[in-house]
């Protein structure tokens, strides 16, 4: 799953994060891996108000490395550990 997160192959969604940090970087990622393993991203992808998914997902305060490290999580179940990365997967409720 890591690989298919990394090539970007057949991915369906972009995220623009870390904008707040003066340091922000697109991801791009897949729906159905992202929603397949979280609710929040379910909901946010195939609720009653899903995300428009034509432009990225502006995540302004989340630094870039944190959401880099939270889509290993989400992929691979790999994290560095880090303070922002544990931020980034409380904050915004990123639960398995």
């Amino acid at each position: 799953m890591k690989r298919t997160l990394t090539s970007g192959d057949l991915s369906d969604v972009r995220f623009f994060a870390g904008r707040d940090f003066g340091s922000a970087q697109n991801f791009s990622a897949h729906r159905f891996v992202l929603s397949s393993r979280n609710d929040v991203f379910r909901t946010m992808f195939y609720g009653s108000l899903p995300e428009n998914c034509d432009k990225p997902v502006d995540i302004p305060d989340v630094h870039p490395d944190a959401f880099a490290n939270m889509l290993s999580f989400v992929y691979a179940d790999t994290v560095d550990g880090s303070v922002l990365t544990m931020y980034c997967i409380h904050h915004h409720e990123l639960r398995r």
